[in-house]
């Protein structure tokens, strides 16, 4: 056991008044970093039942070693244990209101998305945490997590007669747990037998419906639920599984293999995966990810790390699908979603009763109206949306190519996009640099003249990594500023390529500061048009958190 500074709670206060006791731990730097090595994501740790954020995670040994692997720390006594309240009644209790608590922990402490650790009690949180609110967990370790009721085994009667008279507990897993809780500092024993009653009925793993993130499942090798572990980490499709060797589940925590085990999954997971999505504006938006609304996992899609996520109305729905994919667009982002729509063009009958069914809906952020020809277009779209809603105008044809100036102007539009499939079917033009070069050059002009950002270029559909990298920095040379991805493997290489470079950052900065330096006084023809570029490369850099390199 080892016992590092455990600093006092800071406490955040959930929706029903009930406060949390959380803890934090800074990174520890290398020596000679200076600050300026980049720290892996945040790590929060939730506890198992009966424990505390101290007895399992601090003297175990936990912290102190992600702190050295170079995550910060966040610790939550859930509600119940530890320094948190302790409410002695079961329906302040339940996985949903646990989840809640996670979320609230994660707003309090501003954080987007967090590595989340969680054992036991613990893990099932984490498992509905990571279901609920994919956008908020990039990764996961669930250790001692079966399948079934939580804490099944768990004797209510005989605990409550226990506490009561002082009798005996026959049920060894039920003594266990009341043993545990005697020993760990702060814990209200009636308070937690409470919680199991709460937690009755409320929610367990659901194999059909499992987390999309990267999942690492971890159980000893003596524990009872080890085989029932096991076949629930092979419902996940980015799921592993370690075994930990000798020990049980009260213990398991203690166990160095296990620490070591989900440190290196989490370094890996912080390493390879996407930056977290962030609720960019519209001009800003790089990777537009283009989703069917229908038949698409929209939560895997939320997380795949896209600036902007569009759900599919037109195209990758068939006609008689539409009412339906409309239906299960408008449940998804008034559920809790975020994103666009791309809603069926203005000369077709589903466009009023798409933007009817989108008005007012809480997770809207805007439309992408397909088949753009014409100014009134989007202004009667916009309009019809309440005039708050951005609306970006995908241009297909030939016609809408060379209305592209009056559209940029019309009131409403946020921003152009190129829908080149369809453009190429219409016109009988290529898919060259050639070909694609006067549409996307036009499209570039009219935005400037509209005053819009560069436009929004269309989808690579080849599935080459270098062919997709390529089309990016062509489009960057010809001046649009965002893209169309057709997967999600094309957003992690569209957001690199249409970001400022490390390189572009250590110039931009050095240019700024010599130019402020010399009391910002002009010294040649070309100083005003490097200023302009370097400032919008700092302004894009703080927007993408590209660092200089």
């Amino acid at each position: 056991m080892v016992s590092p500074d455990v600093p006092p709670p800071s406490f955040v206060v959930a929706a029903d008044g009930t406060r949390l006791a959380t803890y934090r731990w800074p990174a520890e730097q290398p020596e000679g970093d200076g600050g300026e090595a980049a720290r892996r994501p945040v790590v929060l740790l939730v506890h198992g039942f009966a424990s505390s954020a101290t007895a399992n995670f601090a003297v175990t040994g936990w912290v102190r070693d992600l702190t050295r692997a170079g995550f910060d720390v966040v610790a939550l006594d859930q509600r119940g244990h530890g320094a948190s309240d302790s409410p002695d009644d079961p329906s302040r209790y339940g996985l949903p209101l646990l989840v809640d608590d996670v979320l609230a922990v994660l707003d309090a402490h501003d954080l987007d998305a967090v590595h989340y650790v969680g054992y036991s009690l613990g893990a099932r949180v984490g498992w509905q945490t990571a279901v609920r609110a994919p956008e908020r967990v990039l990764a996961a370790v669930l250790g001692g997590i079966p399948d079934g009721e939580p804490l099944a085994r768990f004797d209510v009667p005989a605990a409550r007669a226990h506490l009561e008279t002082g009798a005996e507990v026959a049920d060894r897993i039920t003594a266990a747990y009341l043993t545990m809780a005697d020993s760990v500092a702060g814990n209200d024993v009636r308070a937690l037998v409470s919680l199991v009653e709460g937690m009755r009925g409320s929610g367990e793993p659901d194999a059909d419906h499992p987390p999309q993130q990267p999942v690492l499942f971890a159980t000893g090798s003596e524990d009872r639920i080890l085989d029932r572990s096991r076949t629930l980490a092979s419902a996940v499709p980015a799921g592993a599984f370690f075994e930990i060797p000798g020990r049980h589940h009260f213990n398991a925590p203690t166990s160095r293999h296990f620490r070591t085990a989900a440190i290196d999954f989490l370094t890996d997971a912080a390493d390879d995966a996407p930056a977290p999505r962030r609720d960019l504006p519209p001009e800003l938006a790089r990777s537009w990810l283009l989703v069917p609304a229908l038949g698409t996992d929209l939560a895997a899609a939320a997380a795949s790390g896209a600036d902007a996520l569009v759900l599919d109305l037109e195209d990758s729905v068939d006609e008689t699908r539409k009412d339906a994919a409309r239906e299960a667009a408008v449940a998804w982002l008034a559920g809790g979603g975020r994103g666009w729509v791309r809603v069926n063009g203005r000369a077709t009958s589903h466009w009023p009763r798409d933007v009817d069914a989108l008005r007012g809906v809480a997770g809207l952020v805007g439309v992408v109206l397909s088949k753009t020809e014409a100014a009134t277009e989007v202004t009667e779209t916009s309009d019809r949306l309440g005039g708050d809603v951005p609306v970006v105008a995908l241009v297909e044809s030939a016609v809408g190519v060379e209305e592209a100036v009056a559209v940029a102007r019309a009131r409403g539009c946020a921003r152009l996009a190129f829908g080149s499939a369809d453009y190429r079917l219409d016109t009988g033009t290529g898919d060259t640099e050639v070909a694609m070069g006067y549409p996307r050059s036009r499209l570039v002009v009219a935005s400037r003249v509209g005053g819009l950002p560069g436009p929004v270029d269309g989808p690579t559909t080849s599935s080459s990594r270098p062919a997709l990298r390529e089309d990016c920095e062509t489009a960057v040379q010809l001046g649009l500023t965002g893209k169309l991805c057709a997967a999600p493997e094309q957003v992690g290489v569209v957001n690199e390529a249409l970001s400022p470079t490390p390189t572009d950052v250590a110039w931009a900065r050095t240019f700024l500061a010599d130019f402020a330096a010399r009391d910002r006084v002009v010294r040649d023809a070309g100083d005003l048009p490097r200023l302009g570029r370097a400032e919008r490369i700092e302004r894009l850099a703080a927007a993408y958190g590209v660092a200089p390199g």
